[in-house]
């Protein structure tokens, strides 16, 4: 969207933690080099602030002023003033951006999710805490459709923030009989994990309880758990009705999954074609970085009842490794 002077926009977000916050990175839409087309103008004058209210409040941290922010890149990085902003954990804070020039705007983008994923996250410190918000002639408006796509950098080293994804819907895979799919994955650091939310929809309407599997290297269950079909949104096929589909929450034994060891997350259902799944896009690859869902993961399908797997499609590319499934672990 457009970040006019007098159209303010702001990222409503939720504390993770208790910590200082030094700098602050966005996706910024811009054309290098030249100043018409989607981007047009210098940038006007850009001012970042972490504010307790919408367009009020205290705020808490801000960055100095910002020109020419074209030239800074699709992600960039922007230190906030002094020692930063303190942020608490579970408050509520909104990421406001100002632009005080009247003659020239640049603009923030956003995850588009009119047929990807609402709730917009999937776990608890972000689910319905993560909005945007325009100002239009001094009244803020919220867009339901956009997810914010921004990260936090802490003092100490820690990275918050949604990060960034991009949604495939173009090879949705069947959940049952012999179709099933499974995220590989190797955890960065020693995970006690107990429960995992899944953004998965339902095609039939007599589908069986969908069961996730956590497997190691050897095939052998860690621990597991049961999504009842009833829980489940349905989905009409064609994906445009998906902002009905929502997070599933799979509940399991506490295990703890060892860093280093490679690691499956299986789902599967008797009856078939009873569910659908689309991959995403793993946003390591374009410097995004997504602190829930673990590095040197993939997600595969088969449709010979597991004996055999193949990576997801993405921009007419098949069996790619840089496809990751909607799953996000709960720690």
């Amino acid at each position: 969207m457009r970040l006019e002077y007098g159209r303010d926009q702001a990222m409503k977000f939720r504390g993770e933690r208790d910590g200082w916050v030094t700098h602050v990175k966005f996706y910024n839409k811009f054309i290098k080099g030249r100043n018409s087309g989607y981007n047009q103008g210098h940038g006007g004058h850009i001012t970042i602030k972490i504010r307790t209210g919408l367009g009020s409040g205290t705020v808490v941290g801000e960055t100095g002023v910002i020109s020419g922010i074209y030239k800074y890149g699709h992600f960039p990085s922007f230190k906030l003033r002094g020692r930063g902003a303190y942020i608490k954990k579970n408050q509520t804070y909104y990421l406001e951006f100002v632009n005080t020039n009247k003659t020239n705007f640049t603009s923030l983008n956003y995850l588009h999710n009119f047929r990807l994923v609402n709730p917009k996250s999937g776990w608890d410190y972000l689910r319905n805490n993560f909005e945007v918000y325009r100002k239009f002639r001094g009244v803020w408006y919220t867009n339901k459709f956009l997810t914010p796509i921004f990260e936090l950098k802490y003092a100490d080293g820690y990275v918050g923030g949604q990060g960034y994804v991009q949604g495939n819907r173009q090879d949705p895979k069947t959940i049952g009989g012999p179709h099933k799919v499974r995220q590989v994955f190797v955890p960065p650091k020693n995970m006690r994990v107990t429960a995992a939310n899944i953004h998965v929809f339902k095609r039939a309407g007599n589908a069986d309880n969908l069961r996730v599997l956590v497997l190691n290297s050897k095939g052998q269950t860690v621990t597991s758990g049961t999504i009842s079909s009833r829980s489940v949104a349905r989905s009409t096929g064609d994906f445009k009705g998906e902002p009905t589909v929502k997070w599933s929450r799979c509940g399991m034994r506490s295990a703890t999954l060892v860093k280093g060891q490679t690691y499956y997350i299986v789902l599967e259902c008797k009856v078939k074609s009873a569910y659908g799944i689309i991959s995403v896009q793993d946003g390591w690859r374009f410097g995004w970085r997504d602190s829930k869902m673990a590095r040197n993961c993939r997600g595969q399908w088969s449709s010979s009842g597991g004996r055999s797997w193949s990576g997801f499609k993405m921009h007419g590319k098949r069996n790619r490794d840089d496809c990751v499934l909607p799953i996000l672990m709960e720690t």
